[in-house]
C-alpha cells in the first residue's frame, strides 16, 4: 500500500493532468483498496474548480455534493445510498479526469532567445494554465491553444489565459492567430471587445494607450463591442478603436505581424568528448569550424568532456559555422557551462588574474564580453566592448560550476546574461549596447593566473524574417 503522502501527490497530478500511465494505474489500485485514500480523493475533487470550469458536471455529482454538505444525521440515513453511489462516482469522475489528463492543454514553445515570465516568475514548464499571466519580454513564443489553433506571440507582450479552451485576454503587445475553420472556437478579449475567430488567420495589436487594431489575413472574425453592432471582418480588412470610441475600418497590414517563428541554427557546439589529451588547435567541434589557437603557454589540450585553461595564458577561438546571407533581425545566444579549473591553489594570491569570454565579429573586433577579475573574486561582469560600459558585479564566479547564457541582440541594442541553458533563465545582468556587428567567433581568454574550465559550449543564431 502506498504512503499517504505519495497518494496525495498522485491525486494532485491526476487532477492537474500531469499523471503518467503507470502512476495512474497505481493510484487507481490504491483508491480501490484504501478508504482513507478515497476520502482524500473526494475532498480534493470537490474543492478543485477545474471540472466545474471545463466540463458540464453530471447531475449525480451535484447531488453528491449536496449529500456531502448535509448534516451528519442525514448522512447516516443515506449511508447505504452513498455506498451505492460511490462506485458510480468513482467511474464518472475517473472518466472525466482521464479525459482531462489526455486532453491537449495550452502549451508554449519558445525561441532560443526568448525571455518570458508566467505570473511574474521564470517559467519552468511548457504548460500555460488558466488564469496565468504570460509576459513576453524578448523573443517569440508559439502557444498551441487547441488542436487546430495557435498564437504567435511577439515580445514585448502581456496576455492572460482565461480558460483551457484557449480563450485569451491580450493586455499589451502583438499576437498572430491561426485557426482551422472546423476547429474549436476560441475568443480574444482586448480593449473592451471580444474577437471570435470563424476559421481564419488574423493579428491583434494592443497598445499602451488603450487603442487596439485587428487585421484579418484569411477567413473572417467577429468583433463584439459593448453598445455597438457586431462587426464581421474578412480577409484584407482591419478595424481599430480606442477607449470606447468608434470603430475605424481600413486595409489589413500583414507586415505588422510576425506570422512564423524565426529560423534557428546551432552555429557552434562542443562537448569536448574526445579522449583526454586531444590537441585543441584545429580540432573539429561537434558543430562549427575548427578551433583556433592564437596564443598559448604550452600545448592546449582537451577531452573527457572538459576544456581547462589551467597551466598558462590562453587565447582561443571557437569559430562559428557560416550563416546564410539574408535580411532580418539577428540574435545570438552563447551558452556555456563553467566548472572549477584544475589549478586553484594560486587563485587567492595572484590578484591580477583575468578570465574573459567575448563575441568577436568577422574582423576580430570585440562586441561584448563576460569578464571576471581575480581582485573581484573572479565574479563575472557583463561588458559592452564597443562603448566600454560594464554592468554591476554579479555573484557568479568563473571558478565555480554555473550554466550561463549570453544574449546579443544588436537591433534591439541590448545584451544580457542569464542563469541557465538559454535566455529564459534568470537575468543576471543587462546592458544597452552600441555594437552592431554579427558575431563570427567566441574568444576564450585567460592570463596572469586567471583560469576557467568549460564542460560545454553552444552558440545559437536566431533570425527573424
Amino acid at each position: 500500500m502506498m504512503r499517504p503522502s505519495e497518494t496525495l501527490r498522485l491525486i494532485h497530478e491526476l487532477i492537474d493532468g500531469s499523471i503518467g500511465k503507470e502512476d495512474f494505474a497505481r493510484l487507481q489500485e490504491a483508491l480501490l483498496q484504501d478508504p482513507a485514500a478515497r476520502r482524500d480523493y473526494y475532498a480534493l475533487v470537490c474543492t478543485d474548480q477545474m471540472l466545474a470550469d471545463t466540463y458540464d458536471m453530471p447531475e449525480y455529482l451535484a447531488a453528491h455534493a449536496k449529500v456531502v454538505a448535509a448534516p451528519e444525521v442525514k448522512r447516516r440515513k443515506v449511508s447505504k445510498m452513498l455506498v451505492a453511489m460511490a462506485a458510480v462516482l468513482m467511474a464518472g469522475i475517473f472518466t472525466a479526469l482521464v479525459i482531462q489528463a489526455n486532453r491537449p492543454r495550452v502549451t508554449v514553445t519558445a525561441t532560443a532567445d526568448s525571455h518570458f515570465l508566467i505570473d511574474g516568475k521564470e517559467a519552468t514548464s511548457e504548460f500555460w494554465k488558466k488564469g496565468e499571466v504570460l509576459d513576453v519580454h524578448d523573443g517569440m513564443l508559439v502557444a498551441q491553444l487547441n488542436a487546430s489553433a495557435e498564437a504567435n506571440i511577439d515580445g514585448t507582450a502581456s496576455l492572460r489565459l482565461l480558460n483551457n479552451k484557449g480563450d485569451l485576454e491580450l493586455r499589451r503587445g502583438k499576437a498572430y492567430f491561426r485557426s482551422a475553420t472546423e476547429g474549436p472556437d476560441f475568443e480574444v478579449q482586448v480593449a473592451g471587445a471580444t474577437v471570435r475567430h470563424v476559421g481564419t488567420d488574423f493579428g491583434i495589436r494592443a497598445k499602451d494607450d488603450g487603442s487596439c487594431d485587428v487585421h484579418v489575413m484569411g477567413g473572417s472574425v467577429e468583433i463584439s463591442r459593448p453598445g455597438q453592432e457586431t462587426l464581421v471582418l474578412v480577409a484584407g480588412e482591419s478595424v481599430s478603436w480606442r477607449d470606447g470610441g468608434p470603430s475605424k475600418r481600413a486595409a489589413s497590414e500583414p507586415r505588422a505581424f510576425r506570422m512564423t517563428p524565426p529560423i534557428e541554427r546551432v552555429i557552434f557546439d562542443d562537448d569536448f568528448s574526445e579522449p583526454v589529451g586531444t590537441v585543441l588547435a584545429n580540432k573539429m567541434p561537434d558543430e562549427g569550424k575548427p578551433w583556433k589557437v592564437v596564443e598559448q603557454q604550452g600545448v592546449m589540450t582537451t577531452g573527457g568532456n572538459r576544456l581547462d585553461t589551467s597551466g598558462g595564458f590562453r587565447h582561443l577561438g571557437a569559430v562559428f559555422a557560416d550563416v546564410p546571407a539574408g535580411a532580418g533581425r539577428d540574435v545570438v545566444v552563447a551558452t556555456f557551462t563553467t566548472t572549477p579549473p584544475s589549478v586553484m591553489g594560486d587563485k587567492k594570491t595572484r590578484r591580477s588574474g583575468i578570465e574573459r569570454i567575448t563575441l568577436l565579429d568577422a574582423e576580430g573586433k570585440r562586441l561584448c564580453s563576460v569578464v571576471a577579475l581575480a581582485r573581484e573574486e573572479h565574479c563575472w561582469r557583463l561588458r559592452d566592448d564597443v562603448a566600454g560600459r560594464e554592468s554591476s558585479l554579479t555573484n557568479l564566479s568563473a571558478l565555480d560550476t554555473h550554466h550561463l547564457s549570453l544574449r546579443y541582440d544588436p537591433m534591439a541594442g541590448r545584451i544580457s546574461l542569464h542563469a541557465g541553458l538559454n535566455a529564459q533563465g534568470e537575468t543576471i545582468a543587462e546592458l544597452d549596447t552600441e555594437a552592431q556587428g554579427m558575431p563570427a567567433t567566441l574568444e576564450l581568454w585567460n592570463d596572469y593566473g586567471g583560469d576557467f574550465a568549460l564542460s560545454r559550449l553552444t552558440v545559437r543564431h536566431v533570425r527573424y524574417q
